[in-house]
């Protein structure tokens, strides 16, 4: 039933092995060059003392080797216990359920992993290697902040600014536009541009931090703080817009992902487990032999699947065509005028474009069955009246059909075949087959009597079936049509199934959920892990500056609440950057990428990004506080000065 949607899946597999690999390597790369940088005075003395560069290199390889075995020693077992974590959540969320499952384990996925994982560490330590023992000893042995030497070009930190203006005022208005998904090229200019932008604003920040120093409220150690920020950014100012743009992504991508999955899961009408379709051909030799609703309903009390169906529901569709005249019987011109009335303009013309000479209808006694399968008031029109039918999947925007519903009450009449009815102000959105390739955006509910005076007989009949309760919380939904599939397959009977159709949707969201928050993790954690090793080897490059403030009288307390405010601003600039690109960049991805049924509950899926980035603020202030940690404790060591020789 499912290897459509799985095959789609497997197929991507490789792209993101690959681009987690890169993503990998990036985030190895810099957490090892922190290591070296720790350990870089050990090198220096090792060097002194004599040790050949050659017997450096490879002691260093073979250090890194060890570590790397006893990761994948580590790492292995419990990457399989998350993979499972992970498969019995999905089975759950698609109807299998805890019994259903089976443990799996792929010898090639470990074998991929280990390769994977052991190419990316050797790359990353054969690179910082090379570099460590190409430096000279006095190098090694004494370092100092890299941007304590470098001087501010005001007129091009000018410039830059200006620029980086101009280029993210164009990546914004061209990426909320119209065009902004017409071509990969239109596409690659707005990335382009705003990510130059981007690079060009940290870079104008060098002159900014300055202007910001002189002119703020002056507090103890105020200099030290900002001179110490300004280095930093001084130096790195490229690599922390990186930075910042991949916590932009991490922003955008959690609330996006996070906002279409919660919309899906909330706007799921659940009802019928299985449509069978009479009239349909049961035998391939002979196209003229169908089956009729009763036929169906014996040939399922044969098979003995009667006592599996809690309902089984016949709902008629048929045509309010008049061939004789050429045109529609249903004539809905004045529910245009109420329908006018509806603030959602692109609601409002959606609705009038579909009811004009619209002629779908539905019998009202079959629907009226479906919804008492669905446990709904069903519809009582009497003789002049008539229900409206809305598909859910072309109508989303709860607010505007209630205040359709609302505008009804006011005694609004359609005309059928020459008579007036009213319609009724419940509007209906239970779907009535499960197979969306039978997508119907609107219907009209008319009494028996005028729906067999409209059709003469001539209409479609969909027998939806709703399964035991029991039997789904004993074997799971998609286990319990498995086994009647499997029952169902020698009565040639034709045919839908909720997983089959509408449940098939479940896979997609699910992985696309995943990937999606799987990138905006890996991106939140490369971004964070980035900026806090950053710091963090600056803190020590600049030791010397808190040694001496040491003896010029200052307490730990007094250091540490300094670093702490070096590290808000550190954190602060690159994370306030991606706010800013994030507000234009979720809007853009809901332009572009949302699907057509969630348009009119933009609205509401923007409320579910502010929720989403509420609680990445949380994980970023987590993570911020681990880094003050890190960094209290490494003042810790320079409070006993020791004498260097």
């Amino acid at each position: 039933m499912e290897s459509d949607a799985v095959n789609r899946l497997l197929t991507m597999v490789p792209l993101f092995y690959v681009f987690t690999l890169f993503i990998l390597l990036m985030l190895v790369y810099f957490a090892s060059s922190v290591q070296m940088e720790r350990r870089s005075h050990e090198f220096g003395v090792y060097l002194t003392l004599g040790m050949k560069r050659k017997t450096l290199f490879r002691m260093i390889l073979m250090e890194d080797v060890r570590d790397s075995l006893i990761a994948l020693a580590i790492g292995l077992p419990i990457a399989v216990i998350l993979s499972e974590a992970i498969s019995l959540v999905t089975v759950k969320l698609i109807g299998i359920g805890i019994v259903g499952h089976r443990f799996t384990l792929s010898f090639s996925a470990i074998l991929f992993t280990v390769i994977g994982f052991s190419l990316v560490k050797l790359l990353a330590i054969l690179v910082l290697s090379k570099r460590v023992v190409s430096k000279e000893i006095g190098e090694l042995l004494f370092f100092e902040p890299v941007g304590a030497k470098k001087q501010i070009n005001q007129k091009a930190c000018f410039i830059a600014f200006i620029s980086s203006v101009g280029c993210l005022g164009i990546a914004y208005y061209l990426g909320l536009s119209e065009h902004m998904w017409e071509n990969l090229i239109f596409m690659f200019f707005v990335l382009f541009s705003g990510t130059l932008g981007t690079i060009l604003l940290f870079y104008a920040l060098r002159f900014g931090i300055e202007w910001v120093m002189k002119h703020s409220k002056k507090k103890k150690l105020h200099d030290f703080n900002f001179r110490q920020i300004q280095e930093g950014i001084v130096s790195r100012s490229t690599l922390l817009a990186i930075c910042s743009l991949l916590l932009f992504s991490a922003f955008c991508l959690a609330g996006y992902g996070s906002a279409v999955a919660s919309q899906y899961i909330q706007e799921d009408d659940h009802v019928l487990d299985y449509t069978f379709l009479p009239n349909e051909p049961t035998n391939v030799k002979d196209p003229n032999e169908t089956m009729s609703v009763k036929d169906i309903r014996q040939t399922l009390s044969s098979a003995g699947l009667s006592n599996s169906f809690k309902d089984l529901v016949e709902v008629k569709l048929g045509s309010a065509y008049q061939e004789n005249i050429g045109t529609s019987a249903i004539d809905a011109s004045a529910l245009n005028d109420v329908i006018s009335m509806i603030d959602n303009r692109e609601f409002a013309d959606n609705l009038m474009q579909s009811t004009r000479d619209n002629d779908n209808i539905l019998s009202e006694s079959g629907y009226n069955e479906l919804l008492k399968a669905a446990g709904k008031e069903p519809l009582d029109l009497g003789e002049n009246k008539v229900g409206l039918y809305l598909g859910k999947a072309f109508f989303t925007d709860e607010k505007s059909i209630k205040k359709l519903s609302e505008l009804l009450k006011s005694d609004v009449a359609v005309k059928i075949d020459a008579a007036s009815y009213g319609i009724d102000a419940n509007i209906q959105q239970t779907n009535f087959v499960t197979d969306r390739a039978i997508s119907v955006s609107i219907a009209w509910i008319v009494p028996d009597e005028l729906f067999d005076q409209l059709t003469e007989g001539e209409y479609s009949s969909y027998l939806g079936g709703v399964l035991q309760p029991k039997l789904i919380e004993e074997k799971g939904l998609m286990m319990a049509i498995s086994d009647i599939n499997t029952q169902l397959a020698g009565t040639g009977l034709s045919y839908e199934s909720y997983i089959q159709n509408a449940g098939r949707q479940i896979f997609y969201i699910v992985s696309s959920a995943y990937l999606t928050l799987y990138l905006a993790t890996i991106f939140l954690i490369i971004g964070n892990t980035i900026i806090g090793i950053q710091f963090l080897m600056e803190q020590q490059k600049a030791h010397r500056r808190y040694q001496s403030l040491i003896h010029l009288g200052a307490d730990y307390k007094t250091l540490c609440r300094a670093a702490n405010t070096q590290i808000n601003g550190y954190f602060g600039i690159p994370i306030v950057v991606a706010l800013l690109n994030a507000a234009v960049g979720t809007k853009t991805l809901f332009q572009g990428l949302l699907p057509y049924a969630y348009r009119d509950q933009s609205g509401k899926l923007l409320i579910i990004v502010v929720i989403i980035l509420v609680l990445i603020a949380i994980v970023e202030a987590i993570y911020i506080r681990v880094v003050k940690q890190s960094s209290s404790q490494y003042l810790w060591t320079l409070m006993k000065p020791a004498r260097e020789e």
